[in-house]
């Protein structure tokens, strides 16, 4: 029952009498205007969800790149092939100075 009378409403708005559907929609412009941009989500996603995860992506690749590649890999590289008898983890002029990106 229910799906007939929306198919004839559909028939009604937009075949028979389409300045019916025009005039709902200036009537009731603020609720056509959400539901047309599905309640803004995609909005929201572009403008706030995006640039975050964005940032945090860029803030973890630079962590990795000074902590995993800076201090450890360079740092035991350092302590296997300096000296056999040294065995502290890296020069105290290397950790100071950690690579730009």
């Amino acid at each position: 029952m229910a799906g007939g009378a929306r198919r004839s409403d559909r028939v009604v708005f937009v075949l028979k009498r389409p300045e019916l559907g025009h005039a709902v929609r200036e009537r009731f412009s603020g609720i056509y205007r959400v539901l047309v941009n599905k309640y803004y989500f995609d909005w929201f996603n572009e403008n706030v969800v995006a640039p975050l995860a964005r940032d945090w992506g860029a803030a973890v690749a630079r962590g990795d790149q000074v902590v995993i590649d800076g201090a450890m890999v360079q740092c035991s590289a350092e302590r296997w092939t300096v000296s056999p008898v040294r065995r502290g983890c890296c020069r105290a002029d290397f950790c100071t100075r950690m690579p730009s990106g």
